[in-house]
């Protein structure tokens, strides 16, 4: 992920990464890895 101040967002916030898609999607000719958060339920 290149933004990192947003993936230390999303972590203070109750995401955990869960997986990594590799060479997900192009853009300006470049493949993008797209990084998987899912928000963790903690009201058990």
């Amino acid at each position: 992920m290149e933004n990192i101040g947003l993936q230390r967002v999303l972590e203070k916030n109750g995401f955990v990464l869960t997986g990594r898609i590799e060479e997900y999607i192009e853009i300006n000719g470049k493949w993008i890895d797209s990084l998987i958060f899912v928000k963790m339920d903690n009201s058990n």
